[in-house]
């Protein structure tokens, strides 16, 4: 007989806690999907469970995607009201760190795609000029 999941309910300490566990631990690193970005996920759940709080892997990956999400829309929002003085709380700051963090992995990404294909043109450049030759 399997025993009914207690629902948790998140406080903003516990999203504090959540967002510290998601910057030590960086899964964003990892492609969606993967089997590194899945573990990293279970690790983060794990940890706040010895915090007292009862999550899974799932709620804790869907709650920090609610969070990321609605930083981004404020973030968007106040670029647009510009003029406002907003004061950040702690989650505020820990969501800007992983924001900035995810953007230097996505621009270290695109460095390293182009460099990639750069390469394979060259490689390609090589070989039709050997092929030319041999002709």
């Amino acid at each position: 007989m399997t025993s009914k999941r207690e629902l948790f309910i998140w406080k903003k300490h516990h999203d504090l806690l959540l967002l510290k566990e998601v910057l030590l631990k960086e899964p964003f690193k990892h492609n969606n999907g993967s089997k590194e970005k899945g573990a990293l996920w279970s690790k983060i759940a794990d940890a706040l469970t010895q915090h007292g709080m009862k999550v899974t892997q799932r709620s804790v990956r869907e709650k920090f995607d609610k969070l990321y999400s609605d930083f981004k829309e404020r973030e968007r929002e106040e670029k647009q009201a510009s003029g406002i003085d907003i004061e950040y709380d702690d989650n505020h700051k820990a969501l800007t760190e992983i924001h900035e963090r995810v953007l230097e992995l996505e621009e270290e990404r695109q460095d390293k795609e182009t460099q990639e294909k750069a390469t394979a043109a060259e490689m390609r450049k090589k070989a039709t000029e050997r092929l030319s030759v041999t002709k």
